[in-house]
């Protein structure tokens, strides 16, 4: 980015704003007020406002100037204006994880048109139609709901497009060598054709000629330009916090079911279901060491179920369940007598259904929940029903702290966020035995607000089974993420955090172990001793560089190490992709832009160059 100073010298601060506000209009970039203001000689305040747009300018100031009369103040200071000398990059609406954008260039053919990257489907119908649909295109897409892929054009959604617009547009299927839809009032010269997920037009009466057409010229690749050096070094070193892991004995599975209230829609809890997975893993691990004595004269199967003896105790000791409208108060109420000051549960589809059905039903919210375009992934909430004997003990302790009520906290979490399969398939996946997986087939939704009661007998076993069949399933993989990497779902709400966390705990630690006291036992835990000499992973401090990683990359953490490489085969290198390269241009990515069917050729003789760094 290139940077342009303005210094201002005893301005009115009204003034100053009208200015900026102004510069904002046309100015693409970002703007960095620092400086001071003061009052009548007498109040000075220093201040520095950084990485805001005209929207967050506009309403920060106005607010200011309700407060305290902008015409009253004075200015003395600079402005830097740090503008773009890259490209603008629209984020792409497609893919996920860290998939690079890419920059597709327009083509106008004989036979064919490939837009350009971005709205390529309303960019076809601008082009036929001679009109321009964009904006009553993105109202029509957003209509759909998130589920259906809100925001994303498809093929079958053509003839919805067509109806809502009164158009004839169809699209060719190579595939099946027919269009959809087949019958429209009037036929286009122009239809379209999907290629690479990239949807282009072809003449109608030339297809063959058209497919060919945009396969010899479509141009995609990938870029990624900053030239400001300063901006790029700007790092410093990543932190984690990867220790706090929580016991599988604060660790409950839970679940609820409703029934839909015809009057009003909404879904009423009738039944609670918990498990603790420490009681659980228990009674598992009795089990297996029971079998353990008769492995040599009995052919057992990790699949086969256990005896019936094993799975009713599993069934009435291990899972509770709470019954009734107030199922959540009586859960609660439950919880409130461990003598625990942290627990945490953990429910399949927690974000999407059941940490809502809990938000709802609470006297009250204390914390703030963590909600994301995947739903509620932690819903942090004060126990009011703690005991008042356990209140008096921790008040004792004074092991809670900041917390004048001395109450129990529960945070609700969700598993389907590290393990994104149906419980069904998790289980077994997990292997689990047959009676300890979800019982499938039952029709969950005939349960309503006048037969919950009298048809308890049906779904009360099939609600204990799914609590337990997770349960089950939380406790294989918190053993395996434990054993890799000392990670399991109570400090992670997601696959992808267990996983950086994990890394970088491998990264940074000894996997040393100590015996740490547990209840009447000990347990062995992991001893955090901080490796020597390892070399320190860096993120980007610079706010105008972190924008533009986070606007070329969907998702993904912005983060970079101190290396570079150099090599002096640079001309050499160059030498060869030019060979194989007509333009004339001198950019590496432009050059190594070789035709696809000389690019296996081009990587041998770049394989062969001995480089030296």
């Amino acid at each position: 980015m290139k940077k342009i100073d303005k210094f201002i010298s005893n301005e009115l601060f009204s003034d100053v704003i009208d200015l900026i506000s102004d510069e904002l209009i046309t100015f693409k970039g970002q703007i960095e007020i620092v400086g001071e203001i003061t009052q009548d000689g007498k109040y000075k305040q220093d201040m520095k406002f950084v990485g805001f747009n005209t929207k967050t300018f506009v309403n920060f100031f106005a607010a200011v100037d309700n407060k305290s009369d902008a015409s009253d103040w004075y200015f003395t200071g600079k402005m830097i204006f740090h503008k773009n000398n890259f490209k603008e990059i629209k984020r792409s609406k497609k893919g996920s994880g860290v998939t690079l954008l890419k920059k597709i260039k327009q083509y106008i053919g004989i036979n064919c048109y490939i837009p350009s990257d971005g709205y390529c489907f309303v960019k076809c119908v601008n082009r036929v139609l001679n009109e321009d649909y964009t904006r009553e295109f993105q109202d029509f897409i957003n209509t759909f709901s998130k589920s259906n892929r809100k925001g994303v054009m498809t093929s079958a959604r053509i003839c919805e497009f067509n109806k809502k617009f009164n158009t004839n547009f169809q699209i060719y299927m190579p595939k099946h060598r027919h269009f959809q839809p087949k019958k429209v009032t009037e036929e286009l010269d122009w239809v379209f054709y999907l290629h690479k997920e990239h949807f282009c037009l072809i003449r109608k009466n030339n297809k063959t000629f058209g497919i060919k057409e945009i396969e010899d010229n479509y141009d995609e690749n990938v870029w990624r330009t900053c030239e400001d050096d300063n901006a790029v070094t700007q790092v410093s070193p990543l932190k984690l916090n990867v220790f706090p892991t929580i016991p599988d004995y604060c660790l409950y599975a839970w679940d609820c079911e409703t029934y839909c209230e015809k009057e009003t829609n909404k879904a009423i809890p009738y039944c609670c279901t918990l498990v603790n997975l420490e009681k659980l893993r228990k009674r598992l691990d009795d089990y297996n060491n029971y079998l353990s004595d008769f492995y040599e004269t009995i052919d057992f199967k990790p699949s086969d179920p256990i005896s019936e003896e094993y799975y009713n105790i599993l069934m009435t000791n291990i899972v509770e369940i709470f019954v009734g409208t107030d199922c959540i108060d009586q859960m609660l109420q439950r919880l409130g007598k461990v003598d625990q000051k942290r627990l945490t549960l953990i429910s399949h589809n927690g974000s999407g259904f059941d940490n809502w059905i809990m938000i709802k039903n609470v006297k009250k919210l204390t914390q703030c929940p963590l909600k994301t375009a995947r739903g509620i992934l932690s819903l942090p909430l004060t126990n009011s029903f703690t005991d008042e004997d356990l209140q008096k003990k921790w008040k004792r302790q004074k092991e809670i702290k900041g917390n004048s009520n001395y109450l129990q906290n529960i945070n609700f979490t969700c598993s389907y966020q590290h393990e994104s399969s149906s419980l069904a398939a998790w289980g077994n996946s997990s292997n689990l035995t047959m009676n300890l997986r979800k019982i499938e087939g039952v029709n969950i939704a005939k349960y309503t607000k006048d037969n919950w009661e009298s048809l308890r007998h049906e779904w009360e076993p099939y609600a204990k089974r799914d609590t337990l069949c997770l349960g089950a399933c939380l406790i294989k993989y918190n053993q395996a993420m434990k054993k890799t990497v000392f990670q399991n779902v109570s400090n992670n709400l997601t696959a992808p955090s267990l996983s950086l966390k994990g890394w970088y705990y491998l990264y940074h630690y000894d996997k040393e172990m100590v015996e740490e006291e547990c209840y009447e036992t000990t347990i062995m835990v992991p001893k955090h001793t901080e490796k020597e000499n390892v070399e320190k992973v860096y993120s980007h401090t610079h706010p105008f560089m972190r924008y533009f990683i986070r606007q070329s990359i969907k998702g993904g953490r912005v983060s970079a190490n101190r290396k570079s490489y150099e090599t002096d085969k640079m001309n050499e290198i160059c030498a060869i992709l030019k060979e194989y390269n007509e333009s004339d241009t001198e950019g590496i990515i432009d050059l190594y832009s070789v035709n696809s069917k000389d690019k296996t050729e081009v990587h041998s003789r770049l394989k062969k160059i001995n480089c030296t760094n």
